[in-house]
């Protein structure tokens, strides 16, 4: 399906000859399992990337920390348990 390959709701609408609130109605799972696909997609190649070497890698190593755990380097150092 088209939002497998991330073809905006619209666009597929369009395509479908159906208005947008057709579309959600009728292909519900079927977008939701498209969008799924190219996000797991996306994500796969991010971590390929991220495991290779030099700008590129350590760029897409430095999103990954930010957008999957909330990273930043202008968070203070964790504090570290007394005792």
């Amino acid at each position: 399906m088209a939002a497998s390959y991330a073809v905006p709701t619209i666009k597929i609408a369009e395509l479908l000859a159906i208005s947008q609130k057709t579309l959600f109605r009728h292909y519900r799972s079927q977008l939701n399992v498209g969008a799924a696909r190219v996000e797991a997609a996306l994500a796969l190649r991010l971590y390929e990337l991220a495991a290779g070497r030099g700008d590129i890698a350590l760029r897409a190593t430095i999103f990954i920390l930010k957008a999957r755990f909330g990273w930043s380097p202008y968070l203070p150092a964790p504090r570290r348990p007394l005792g």
